[in-house]
């Protein structure tokens, strides 16, 4: 019955990924969507319509040409519409769970401890089910294409890893896996440059197979992650060099707005990354329980000793990766996809333990560390503890002051955040580091201090929210969608409950009989609960943004109005034959401040009628964008015609 279960659920999900693909999207996804798709299709919507890769001066496409091209192929077979925009997201993402699923396949049937065996119907769901994921494989972003490569490279390094450890060099690496590897993870960074946080984690991976060289030159240790990296990098230029000889000063000014977007600014700009690290908060709110079983999967590896199957993988990837993240200034949440397969991996191991009944209590042990050792398992709690308590006590204080009427600006609380980071742990350090601990209770507690935060984090702006509210200092109302609406609470007391039955099966808290009975039930809701979140996408669609070229476009043709200018144009008529000029930051100013004639204004204004765009007046016909379950908009949109 469990496996019919999950085949039911795991197609449900799968068809649902491709469902009304032309739909509006989730509004969890707030308001990226309606700027972002349009701006990373722009030029091959451009190149399709205007047989021209440039036309103004905001060119993001031209820094993902891997995605660039696949929206140009889907444009030619079907047409500029919404549908094609998104249709290599969603086929790039039914293809990430079925690699997922036979990489899993393939390890399992050479791992020998038993144990580090993963349920492959488990991780096709979890993954087929996880909401961020879900969402952006209905998109028409680059995370998906830069998803799926990186998958692949990692599918072809961990084929270089077979069961038995002592096979000879010559049977382990095959340097023609590892160049293919180094190809694909080209094409992901081509697809989306922010995948290169995942070179350090993909490079130890292609050393894992090496044994000690017997020549004397020690590199031969990390040729495998020479190879890897100069093929990836070839890889990446021969993508960029037809834009980067063609259009050399746009690529310019994308990489001088990147680079500022990204890279800290300073020292406190630095520490106050790692503080505000692992996740933004809304990707939180959709993947707290598989982050939950992730945890459980990893205490499971870690108290067991065991680390050759997918999930020790797993945990590699979110070490390597996450600390490489944390140095990035920008923390949107589509940046933390590739993370998706990983938590995924080490979900299901978590979701094995608890539905086979495993015990941890036996297996924690027992060796009391000091010295060198007790520094390293200090620096590991410490780390724990101070990645996350620091940022959100900073957050806490400003949102308190804020509250009260006195509000922190950004620098403020990023030199807080950062002043917090170091002061807890230093202060872990002294405390662990130069006592004599039990290693197994130091991860524990860590962990433990990660879920409370976690099963905090979904009521966490809810609470403030309803604060603000009640003081009258902002209205949290317009916010509520894109925490979550109703299934926030739902979502949370989940959380806890996966929490409470892990701490009561490590003996840390008194059983429940009635928890410990309904565990597999515990266990299903979170694929059920994550399709719950996205169905109404798919019963019932709404075609707002489908239709938007057509309802901005009425009452004129493409003679009388040359081009649509705005942030959110290129998006919002993405089915119609007409120019869009986005405007940000910098770009296209000329545009904004003096329009050339019968050019047609858009301006987005929040349904409580705050308006973002203040230049320019708001007489105009409107356009109501992404209605919630009251039917009243979340969006609306100003026409405006000039002179």
């Amino acid at each position: 019955m469990n496996r019919f279960l999950k085949s039911i659920l795991l197609i449900i999900a799968l068809a649902g990924i491709t469902i009304a693909l032309d739909a509006d999207p989730s509004q969890l996804l707030w308001r990226d969507f309606i700027t972002d798709e349009g701006w990373w299709t722009a030029e091959a919507r451009d190149r399709m319509l205007f047989n021209t890769w440039v036309l103004d001066e905001y060119n993001q496409g031209l820094t993902v040409p891997l995605a660039s091209f696949g929206w140009l192929g889907a444009f030619r077979l079907f047409g500029v519409s919404l549908f094609s925009a998104r249709l290599p997201s969603a086929i790039a993402g039914l293809l990430a769970v079925m690699l997922l699923g036979l990489m899993v396949r393939r390890r399992n049937r050479q791992t020998v401890i038993i144990v580090d065996r993963l349920p492959v119907d488990v991780v096709m769901l979890l993954l087929a089910t996880a909401i961020p994921f879900v969402m952006f494989a209905r998109i028409a972003m680059p995370e998906m294409l830069s998803l799926i490569c990186l998958l692949g490279a990692w599918f072809l390094l961990d084929i270089n890893q077979p069961a038995d450890p002592a096979a000879p060099v010559a049977d382990r690496i095959s340097p023609l896996r590892t160049l293919a590897a180094g190809i694909l993870f080209g094409a992901a960074i081509s697809a989306k440059l922010s995948t290169i946080i995942a070179l350090p984690f993909l490079a130890h991976l292609a050393c894992l197979g090496r044994q000690r060289p017997t020549a004397r030159l020690a590199t031969a240790r990390w040729r495998p992650a020479i190879h890897l990296s100069f093929a990836a990098v070839l890889t990446w230029a021969a993508l960029r060099m037809p834009f980067g000889l063609r259009f050399p000063a746009e690529m310019q000014a994308l990489d001088v707005m990147h680079r500022g977007e990204n890279l800290p600014d300073s020292l406190i700009d630095l520490l106050a990354n790692i503080s505000f690290f692992p996740w933004p908060s809304p990707f939180l709110y959709q993947v707290t329980p598989l982050l939950v079983l992730a945890g459980y999967g990893a205490w499971q590896i870690g108290l067991r000793r065991s680390g050759r199957g997918s999930a020790a993988q797993a945990l590699s990837f979110l070490l390597f990766t996450g600390l490489t993240q944390s140095i990035f200034s920008n923390p949107a949440d589509r940046r933390f996809i590739i993370f998706l397969p990983a938590i995924v991996l080490l979900a299901a191991r978590g979701w094995r333990a608890l539905a086979r009944d495993e015990d941890v209590a036996p297996y924690s042990p027992p060796e009391i560390v000091g010295g060198w050792s007790g520094w390293l398992y200090g620096m590991i709690a410490a780390l724990s503890v101070s990645i996350l308590i620091p940022g959100r006590v900073a957050l806490w204080v400003a949102r308190g002051l804020a509250a009260f009427g006195r509000p922190l600006d950004d620098f403020q609380i990023r030199a807080l955040a950062g002043l917090l980071f170091v002061g807890t742990t230093i202060l872990a350090l002294l405390y662990i580091g130069r006592r004599h601990v039990r290693a197994s209770r130091v991860l524990r507690v860590s962990l433990v201090v990660n879920w409370l935060y976690l099963v905090i984090e979904p009521f966490d702006f809810l609470i403030w929210a309803g604060l603000g509210n009640i003081l009258g200092r902002y209205n949290g109302s317009i916010l509520w969608p894109s925490v979550g609406r109703w299934w926030a609470i739902p979502w949370g007391l989940l959380s806890l409950s996966l929490v409470w039955l892990i701490l009561a099966r490590a003996q840390i808290i008194r059983r429940i009989r009635f928890m410990e009975r309904h565990r597999m039930s515990l266990l299903y809701l979170t694929p059920v609960l994550g399709l719950l979140v996205l169905a109404p996408t798919w019963i019932r669609p709404v075609f707002s943004m489908r239709d938007a070229a057509t309802t901005i476009c009425a009452d004129m043709d493409d003679n009388t109005v040359p081009v649509v200018v705005g942030k959110e144009a290129p998006t919002l008529i993405i089915g119609s034959g007409l120019q869009a000029v986005p405007i940000r930051g910098e770009h296209n100013r000329a545009w904004r401040d003096l329009p050339p004639p019968r050019t047609r204004m858009l301006r987005l204004m929040m349904d409580n009628g705050i308006i973002h765009e203040t230049e320019w007046p708001a007489e105009a016909d409107t356009l109501d964008i992404c209605p919630g379950a009251d039917g009243a908009p979340r969006f609306r949109f100003a026409v405006w015609d000039t002179p």
